[in-house]
């Protein structure tokens, strides 16, 4: 079955640290020059695909942007660059754009065309800023603009959705959403992070001993040992 979705203009922004440097356009016109390009980018750079189809382009786009100077991957003309076959795109760092790319008549190796990771086996945490007036009943949290596209169709179509706080607190969160916030909490601490805000050791194995740490092959318990083991020798 053929598949069409435009990937439009996107901003993704990920917790870590910037570098500065002179930005540039470089127009790569394979895999090869395009991988090349990724691993040298710094931020402000733009890495421009040649126009036509990318066939199985499997693209890891990884880079540290800043605010200002976002590293982006872009469609030479948009919408004339078309990913199709085993193509798929994965994200992770800081202040990535992506626009203009197309994928046509295809599916993905992975298990997903898209993802947001930090690297090859982890997934990104990014942070949403709640709209204004959040708490008011029967005002949205925040909102998610998307678009799609029909398979036959030649225009895309605007999507928006609303997603909204259901007032419980994090004490009555679910098992998964504590050990995520463990998770994040506890690599923000051991990088010094800035963004790490109140979170501790202490306050990482409280929401761990508040949850089922069960699971097949008892990561989530070795997740635990880790974390006590970090806080004994940094003490």
């Amino acid at each position: 079955m053929k598949t069409t979705f435009l990937l439009g203009f996107v901003a993704f922004i990920f917790i870590s640290f910037s570098r500065e440097a002179k930005p540039k356009a470089i127009l790569v016109k394979n895999i090869k020059e395009l991988n090349t390009a990724i691993n040298k980018a710094l931020p402000g750079d733009e890495i421009v695909l040649q126009n036509g189809i990318w066939k199985d382009a499997r693209i890891q786009f990884y880079g540290k942007g800043t605010e200002s100077k976002p590293i982006t991957l872009r469609a030479e003309k948009a919408g004339e660059v078309f990913l199709e076959g085993q193509s798929f795109l994965h994200l992770g760092g800081e202040y990535l754009v992506v626009d203009g790319l197309y994928f046509k008549n295809g599916y993905s190796p992975k298990s997903s065309i898209m993802a947001f990771q930090i690297g090859k086996d982890s997934t990104a945490l990014y942070e949403i800023v709640p709209a204004e007036n959040a708490n008011i009943e029967n005002t949205s949290a925040f909102k998610i603009d998307v678009r799609y596209k029909e398979p036959n169709s030649e225009t895309s179509v605007p999507m928006e959705l609303e997603i909204f706080d259901a007032g419980n607190s994090f004490e009555q969160s679910s098992d998964f959403t504590k050990f995520t916030a463990a998770v994040a909490s506890f690599f923000l601490i051991i990088r010094g992070s800035e963004y790490k805000g109140t979170s501790t050791y202490d306050a990482v194995l409280s929401w761990l001993n508040d949850i089922n740490l069960s699971d097949e092959h008892n990561f989530k318990l070795e997740f635990k040992s880790l974390v006590e083991k970090a806080q004994s020798l940094d003490n």
